[in-house]
C-alpha cells in the first residue's frame, strides 16, 4: 500500500508539473516574440519612444488575450454571427460619428467589416 501511495504521488506532481508547463508554454512564446521585435526595432533604428509604445501595444494584447487570438475565433464563426458581434463591438465607435447615424445598415455592415479592432 505504501508503493501505491509512493506511485498515485508521483503521478500527482507529474501531472501537476504538465499542468503548469502548458500554462508557460504560451507565455514564453509571447516572449520570444517580443525579443525578435525588439531586435528588428533596433536593427531598423526605430525611435526609444516609439519601441516602447510598440511594446507596451504588445503587453496591453497579452494583458487581455493572453495569447490567444481574436480573429481566429471570428473566422471560425459563421458569416452571419460574424457580422453581428463586429457591429456590436464597433457599434459605440459607429454612434459616435454623427455622419453615420442615419446611414442605412448595408452602408454600416460594409464599413464595419473594413475595421480592425485593436485597443492602444
Amino acid at each position: 500500500s505504501m508503493l501505491v501511495g509512493v506511485f498515485i504521488t508521483a503521478l500527482t506532481i507529474a501531472n501537476l508539473q504538465q499542468l503548469v508547463t502548458s500554462l508557460d508554454a504560451s507565455r514564453l512564446r509571447f516572449q520570444r516574440e517580443m525579443e525578435i521585435m525588439k531586435k528588428f526595432l533596433r536593427y531598423r533604428l526605430v525611435p526609444a519612444g516609439l519601441q516602447k509604445r510598440i511594446a507596451t501595444f504588445f503587453d496591453h494584447q497579452w494583458d487581455v488575450l493572453k495569447g490567444e487570438d481574436e480573429q481566429k475565433f471570428l473566422l471560425e464563426l459563421p458569416q452571419s454571427l460574424q457580422q453581428q458581434v463586429t457591429n456590436f463591438m464597433c457599434r459605440d465607435i459607429i454612434a459616435s460619428l454623427s455622419i453615420l447615424r442615419k446611414a442605412n445598415t448595408s452602408l454600416l455592415n460594409a464599413l464595419v467589416e473594413c475595421t480592425e479592432m485593436n485597443t492602444y
